[in-house]
């Protein structure tokens, strides 16, 4: 609908980061995600801590994902 459309286009509805409906991680993760990363640990031992691939926190680390 036009209501949806321009929600979107101004920046009142998001689908990006933890407000998109299949995302693994809240807000509060992705904070720590960056502390841990910023603190040394590898993102090996990231991702093992949350059940990922070490890809996917390297794209969060990166600002790919959750930018």
């Amino acid at each position: 609908s036009e209501n949806v459309k321009h929600s979107y286009e101004t920046g009142l509805a998001s689908n990006k980061g933890s407000s998109h409906p299949r995302s693994k991680f809240s807000d509060s993760d992705i904070t720590q995600i960056l502390n841990l990363r910023s603190n040394g640990i590898k993102l090996k031992d990231i991702a093992a801590l949350y059940g990922v691939h070490l890809s996917t926190i390297g794209k969060i680390t990166t600002g790919v994902h959750y930018a």
